[in-house]
């Protein structure tokens, strides 16, 4: 006799589904949305100057400067389809996460560049999964963003 239980199926709303299916409908087939836990860079200029714009900054008012990089690494945390109530326009509300380790670890690379010094790094594989690294002193670095993407650095 087993005691083992059916697995458990994931319950699907249908009105969600169908709001799914109805904002795709309206943003068309060009756009894709990233996915939970999905990798994604984020651009803080680019975000910087669409508020510039929004907000009707007058040319003679600069918006002020950060000590940012040009991209960010980030994990979705969320994603949420939207649309303005008075126009109907679909957008979607994606909250980031920095992946904060792959940028410790360039630069810490950077940093010992040139000393001749290996770094130990404990590298995330895939959820749960690290593996041991030792990095020798190079001139190149490579990220994996996941979805079949790397990035290299130089």
């Amino acid at each position: 006799h087993s005691t083992r239980s059916a697995p458990l199926e994931r319950a699907v709303d249908p009105e969600a589904a169908l709001y799914r299916e109805l904002w795709h409908a309206c943003a068309g087939p060009l756009v894709t949305v990233p996915r939970q836990d999905d990798r994604v860079f984020y651009f803080p200029q680019g975000h910087i100057e669409q508020v510039e714009a929004s907000t009707n900054q007058a040319a003679e008012q600069e918006m002020p400067l950060y000590n940012l990089p040009s991209k960010l690494l980030c994990r979705v945390i969320n994603v949420d389809l939207k649309a303005e109530a008075d126009t109907d326009e679909v957008y979607a509300q994606i909250t980031l996460l920095p992946e904060s380790n792959c940028l410790e670890v360039v630069a810490t690379l950077q940093a010992r560049k040139g000393t001749g010094e290996a770094l130990l790094a404990d590298c995330e594989v895939s959820e749960g999964i690290y593996s041991r690294a030792c990095i020798e002193d190079t001139d190149l670095v490579c990220l994996w963003l996941g979805a079949n993407v790397m990035l290299e650095y130089s």
